[in-house]
């Protein structure tokens, strides 16, 4: 199913100009819980991609080269580079360091934010709060 074009409907006939929407393409699917995601963020540098969601499990994802192959896009590794189990509950932000970019902080459900770096395998820092940090 990757790469498939996506059919789609112009909705001004009297353009012949192809759109944007016109050329969308289905490119990758990245299947790692059954439960929602609620935050994506990519790397200021786009090396990574960062999830988070209900599952409580920091996913850092590899942003694969761009290739000149039209008929075999795949933007991510099929596997995430690291895991992280730490939070008891859902994952509902996500921020990358400005200074140290190797650097996340994850919000959470379970009251907690969480200093990660993503060279380690451990948390940095946890910073504990009376109620949610949203």
């Amino acid at each position: 199913m990757d790469g498939i074009i996506i059919p789609t409907k112009r909705h001004n006939k009297k353009s012949k100009k192809p759109t944007i929407v016109n050329q969308l393409r289905y490119v990758q699917s990245i299947h790692f819980s059954k439960l929602p995601t609620w935050v994506m963020r990519f790397h200021c540098d786009n090396k990574y991609l960062a999830t988070g969601g209900q599952d409580g499990v920091l996913r850092i994802w590899e942003v694969l080269p761009a290739e000149n192959d039209e008929d075999h896009l795949v933007l991510f590794k099929s596997e995430p580079i690291r895991e992280y189990k730490q939070h008891t509950k859902d994952i509902v932000d996500i921020s990358w360091g400005s200074k140290d970019k190797n650097t996340i902080l994850t919000a959470s459900n379970d009251k907690q934010v969480i200093l990660w770096n993503i060279e380690d395998e451990k948390a940095l820092q946890i910073y504990t709060h009376p109620d949610l940090v949203t």
